[in-house]
């Protein structure tokens, strides 16, 4: 959530992540959004039992994914 860019008394949600838990499989699954507004798996590493290694990939931003 951040300032409108045009006006900034009002806020705008965008999403650049998305973390879905597989209840079956007990693994957590990580995705980005691409400029087409289509949600892609994260690579190299799109799931992890872990929720905070997902978590850690997403701050690191290594590919500019998430972030820019």
């Amino acid at each position: 959530i951040r300032p409108h860019w045009r006006e900034p008394d009002k806020h705008t949600k965008l999403e650049f992540a998305r973390l879905r838990y597989i209840r079956s499989r007990k693994i957590w699954k990580l995705y980005w959004q691409r400029a087409s507004g289509k949600w892609e798996a994260y690579q190299p590493l799109s799931e992890a039992p872990e929720l905070q290694t997902l978590v850690k990939l997403i701050d690191q931003d290594q590919f500019g994914c998430f972030f820019g």
